[in-house]
């Protein structure tokens, strides 16, 4: 094998295997910060779907009451 045709092999596999290593490690690093990302909006979604429920909670109390009152009032006469 003439020494142009290994020195273009020995680049290309070093290369090959650089960019294979880069591929490995942003994959895992990604995954990672996705996964960490995720897990925050998770838990802020969960936040916001609570206080979202006990906003409607108390309307329902609110139209209830309201309800209530308005019937005391009625009875009353």
């Amino acid at each position: 094998m003439a020494l142009r045709t290994k020195t273009i092999l020995i680049i290309s596999a070093t290369l090959a295997v650089l960019i294979a290593t880069l591929f490995f490690v942003a994959r895992f690093s990604l995954h990672r910060s996705f996964a960490h990302v995720e897990n925050d909006l998770s838990a802020r979604f969960a936040e916001v779907e609570r206080i979202d429920a006990r906003k409607n909670t108390q309307r329902a109390i609110d139209a209830l009451q309201a309800t209530i009152d308005n019937l005391s009032t009625k009875l009353a006469d």
